[in-house]
């Protein structure tokens, strides 16, 4: 049923583009443009459900090959927040040491420091890909929650 639904979409998507192409008033452009956004929204919606019902499915895997498409990975789902952020700046301190400048550059330590920091560092939130690279479990320094996870199609 889904995919007969996806097929007509993807008709009155042609049919939309073409008509859009087509002199038309202001009035009937806004509402032609109100209309997409609540479609979209509505779309959005089926595909967090659609996304959700895989999770369920696969249970404890986060990847799964699918024959005719290629496969599917599962990610996300933490939040992290409450970060100690003492503790991470002192351990981004220590891996500026560590690494030391860059080769071949006159980078002094305190741009070693900052560049070091800038590479894990957000105004809200730590990168955890970057402090796994520290080889440091992220979660052990913020609270951990889990969110909604998405799902990415590989082909």
């Amino acid at each position: 049923m889904i995919h007969h639904l996806i097929g007509i979409i993807r008709k009155d998507i042609a049919a939309l583009d073409a008509e859009v192409s087509e002199p038309a008033s202001l009035a009937d452009l806004a509402l032609a443009l109100d209309e997409l956004r609540t479609a979209r929204g509505e779309l959005d919606t089926v595909e967090r459900d659609l996304q959700a019902a895989i999770v369920r499915s696969m249970g404890d895997r986060w990847e799964a090959h699918i024959d005719g498409l290629g496969g599917i990975k599962v990610h996300g789902g933490k939040k992290r927040t409450k970060w100690r952020n003492d503790d991470l700046f002192s351990l981004a301190l220590r891996r500026a040491r560590e690494r030391g400048p860059l080769p071949g550059t006159a980078e002094t330590e305190g741009e070693t420091v900052l560049r070091i920091v800038r590479a894990a560092v957000q105004p809200a939130y730590w990168r955890a890909r970057v402090v796994k690279g520290w080889g440091v479990d992220p979660d052990e320094y913020a609270e951990v929650t889990w969110g909604r996870k998405t799902v990415e199609v590989v082909r």
